[in-house]
């Protein structure tokens, strides 16, 4: 059960606010080293007064023992009158009475101007039997052990007492005792005037520190509750993605609501890149479903009797579902490329058998264009994936054949230099207008709607991103220059491998 309870206050202080788990650790941390130090001051202080008592109550002691020394006979009433010289009021009693208060001590020789004000002597005989004392009332006052300081209380008053011989003038002889009482009332009142008065500034201190802290914790926390009210606002309404956090902490929380802020705008970008495609995917498959559906529906009605017709129906459905499956092959191409670049980007590639192999596979698939492969510079090798090289050229190529509609000249070249590989592809195409050479990389951008996709690869606009991902997992640089009905050139510059990197791939 006790485990159980346990269990479910640590739940408790779990679900406590950051406000509340701040100010319940700090003021707990500081309460503890506030007392700590309050008790170390407290004991500090009366080690520090009791051992000036001690000092006090010996040395009294010490002064009283040779003062009454010079009496050097055994203490008796008679004989410690006669020391004693000027009292005043003297009475000679029987031997069974001891001298009083009554007796008032005067002169040089009295034992009172000895004394601190809080301290009463007692003198004894040698038979430790009271004969003198300087307090008020006397009682029956025991000796106790000698040279040991004792805390009593007398006439109740708390305090300590010490208990010492008194020897004659030569040292040898005992000729009576002498007691002291120390009365310690006052130490008890400060003290407990200091407890008092630590308990009041500790507690003062504590009320000061928690209402500074409950305010700075506030303000510190000010620019996380602006933070966790815009997540709420985007929580509870997901579509709202153009809500911004705007904090000015200057602090490491600032920080955070940028990354907060930047991470919303790329989630807003993709989101919009996202109802594109769906919107560029549900356009672009709707057409050819149209297409192979009106078809069958036309076959199913009447033209499957006409040879020509269902030659040219089956040939139109043929087209659809080939471009159906070019399209599906982009977006299968986009989605095998995420996460795929990881730990690539330490392999070496030998770069012109990628691209000889690249431009024959073309030269027969395309022979109505006309390809020509220039190596500059030979036996080069980069930084690079052989898969991810070959799908790099396949995108330039493609792109080339794509927008070249005069089914022209395609050119490709190898060269190095200041520590890259530079292939280019260039075309005799339609070319790229200005405004768009900024977004030709974005995904499914294309300059032209209506442009020409009878290529082998036309799709939804995702090649030349795809190309941007390799280029920026490898380190590459890539450039683009191109001219209106002219042609573009795409120059990708791959880092060359070292001599070391070389053999180590070989």
């Amino acid at each position: 059960m006790s485990f159980v309870k346990n269990n479910h206050a640590f739940q408790e202080l779990y679900r406590m606010s950051l406000r509340r788990k701040m100010v319940l650790v700090t003021m707990g941390l500081f309460f503890l080293i506030l007392t700590t130090f309050t008790i170390m001051v407290l004991l500090f202080s009366n080690d520090l007064l009791i051992k000036q008592e001690e000092k006090t109550i010996r040395s009294t002691a010490d002064l009283l023992q040779r003062h009454i020394s010079d009496i050097d006979n055994p203490l008796t009433k008679e004989n410690l009158v006669g020391y004693l010289q000027t009292a005043q009021t003297i009475d000679v009693a029987s031997s069974e009475t001891i001298l009083t208060e009554g007796m008032a001590i005067a002169g040089n020789n009295s034992v009172s101007h000895l004394l601190y004000s809080n301290q009463v002597a007692y003198l004894y005989n040698d038979e430790k039997k009271l004969l003198f004392t300087t307090g008020l009332e006397v009682d029956d006052i025991k000796l106790g052990p000698l040279n040991v300081l004792r805390s009593e209380k007398i006439e109740d008053d708390r305090g300590f007492t010490l208990s010492v011989p008194v020897f004659n003038q030569t040292g040898k002889k005992v000729i009576g005792y002498a007691k002291l009482f120390h009365n310690l009332e006052f130490y008890y009142a400060l003290k407990n005037r200091l407890i008092i008065l630590l308990l009041f500034l500790e507690v003062g201190t504590i009320i000061i520190v928690l209402v500074i802290m409950r305010y700075s914790i506030e303000t510190f926390l000010r620019p996380i509750y602006s933070l966790r009210r815009v997540m709420r606002r985007i929580e509870a309404d997901p579509t709202d993605l153009d809500v911004r956090a705007d904090i000015n902490s200057g602090d490491e929380i600032e920080e955070l609501s940028h990354i907060f802020n930047d991470m919303m705008s790329r989630i807003a970008e993709q989101n919009k890149l996202q109802q594109q495609f769906i919107s560029d995917v549900s356009h672009e498959l709707r057409t050819p479903v149209a297409v192979i559906k009106g078809h069958l529906d036309m076959l199913s009605r009447w033209g499957k009797n006409d040879p020509d017709i269902l030659e040219e129906s089956l040939e139109a459905s043929r087209h659809e579902a080939h471009r159906m499956n070019l399209m599906i092959s982009d977006m299968l191409d986009l989605i095998r490329l995420q996460g795929n670049l990881t730990g690539k980007n330490k392999e070496v590639t030998s770069l012109e058998e990628p691209m000889q192999a690249a431009l024959y596979n073309f030269e027969i698939l395309r022979p109505d264009f006309q390809f020509s492969l220039h190596i500059k510079s030979a036996h080069i090798r980069a930084k690079i994936a052989k898969n991810h090289f070959e799908q790099l050229l396949t995108i330039l190529i493609d792109n080339a054949i794509k927008y070249s509609p005069n089914k022209g000249q395609i050119d490709l070249f190898l060269d190095q230099e200041d520590g890259y590989a530079l292939v280019t592809v260039e075309d005799e195409g339609e070319g790229i207008a200005k405004e768009d050479l900024q977004n030709i990389f974005e995904r499914f951008y294309r300059t032209d709607k209506s442009r020409n996709r009878e290529g082998t690869r036309a799709g939804l606009g995702i090649g030349l991103s795809i190309l941007k991902e390799i280029c920026d997992a490898y380190d590459c640089r890539l450039s683009v220059d191109s001219e209106v009905n002219v042609g573009t050139s795409f120059v990708v510059a791959i880092p060359l491998a070292t001599d070391t990197e070389t053999s180590s791939y070989d």
